[in-house]
């Protein structure tokens, strides 16, 4: 009877720590979207509304602005593009992200806001690139990215330990430990 409880303990601590795996995930998932989504936000914040009287507004000076006044977390990186070619990134990565063979041409030359994920250099990056645009013309591309596996290995990890405990927990509770 005791094997066969045991047995059960341990069904339901594997459901337990693979449903808190996938609930951990899809939380990180959409906390790394919120801040894509922010940045960009951001982003358009300082370039402002068009203003058809003034020309073309200054995409230099608008990436420029947004790269001096926002400071990227651990994990996440900024990439302006101008006329097509790289014009700045943050934080600077051990590779030019910027230039990386298939992103910089994809990236580059976007002319409606994108979103996806890809492999790197340094790991799996979501983005979201967001295209600075003047009468039907894309003067400039602005990529805000996030690399995953760190966060999620350490989310995995805190999701993992929180359930191994409540289960370590019940068995002590079944063996009269407290």
């Amino acid at each position: 009877m005791f094997a066969w409880f045991v047995g059960l303990l341990a069904l339901t601590t594997l459901a337990s720590v693979l449903v808190a795996r996938q609930l951990v995930l899809a939380g990180l998932d959409e906390r790394i979207d919120r801040d894509l989504v922010q940045e960009s936000e951001e982003l358009r914040k300082i370039a402002g509304e068009p203003n058809p009287e003034a020309g073309a507004p200054d995409v230099t000076a608008i990436f420029r602005a947004f790269l001096e006044r926002n400071v990227p977390s651990r994990d996440e990186v900024f990439v302006a593009y101008v006329g097509g070619k790289p014009f700045d990134s943050r934080p600077t990565l051990p590779f030019a992200i910027a230039e990386e063979p298939g992103l910089a041409a994809r990236w580059a030359t976007i002319s409606a806001t994108a979103r996806g994920r890809v492999d790197t250099k340094a790991g799996e990056l979501d983005y979201l690139a967001v295209p600075v645009r003047y009468q039907e013309k894309t003067l400039g591309v602005f990529v805000v990215g996030a690399f995953v596996e760190r966060e999620r290995r350490e989310s995995q990890l805190d999701a993992g330990f929180h359930v191994l405990s409540h289960a370590l927990a019940g068995c002590c509770r079944l063996a009269g430990c407290g």
